[in-house]
């Protein structure tokens, strides 16, 4: 069953310009991150990974139903907030609205994982169908070089392989919440929260320009 916990607010940070930009103004994100814990019995899998999100401002408040995944460490930052006179907008932020914005992302939660059984692999939280499919290709190809199977015949084979990978939507009682931490990100003018990279060394750009 999932379990809300009281989220940890965390002191505000202002996300680094490109070398040699001086920002006119920064707004304000609210990231979040969480712990979360699976236990999908059913594939004997028993994972902990820390989820993130960034949630946009809009008149002071966050807006939970514009919510995006991003990667907090694509971009250097230092610990506080810009000078009042740069910053675009106050978010209000205190315990209560945390708990509010933490319960709603976690409501809207839906994870689903990847199994092939013939490997034994399962996918990773977060982990996407194509991402797994890869590393399922990645996993068997050296077998099949091993066996022979080349050509057409290998071809169908490792069709099969992937068309054989099961997906599992996990349930409430499969997830289990164990660490909330809320804070604001002060961001540079042009620039917003990325999401994680499909690859980890796949950085090409720093930012997205609105």
């Amino acid at each position: 069953m999932r379990r809300m916990l009281r989220p940890w607010l965390e002191p505000p940070r202002t996300v680094s310009a490109p070398a040699g930009v001086v920002p006119a103004s920064y707004r304000a994100w609210i990231e979040v991150a969480a712990q979360l814990a699976v236990e999908a019995e059913p594939w004997g899998a028993s994972q902990r990974e820390w989820l993130h999100w960034a949630v946009p401002v809009r008149d002071g408040e966050p807006a939970p139903e514009a919510a995006r995944t991003f990667d907090p460490a694509r971009r250097a930052a230092w610990s506080g907030a810009p000078p009042a006179s740069r910053r675009e907008g106050e978010p209000r932020l205190d315990a209560e609205r945390a708990s509010a914005l933490c319960a709603a992302l976690a409501q809207e939660l839906a994870p689903s994982l990847f199994r092939s059984a013939e490997l034994g692999l399962v996918s990773r939280l977060g982990e996407s169908r194509a991402a797994f499919k890869a590393r399922c290709l990645d996993a068997a190809a050296p077998a099949m070089a091993r066996g022979g199977a080349a050509g057409t015949a290998g071809r169908r084979a490792l069709a099969t392989l992937v068309g054989a990978i099961e997906e599992r939507r996990l349930g409430a009682e499969e997830l289990r919440f164990e660490s909330w931490r809320v804070g604001v990100g002060w961001y540079p003018e042009g620039i917003e929260p990325v999401a994680p990279a499909a690859e980890p060394l796949l950085h090409a750009t720093g930012g997205r320009r609105r």
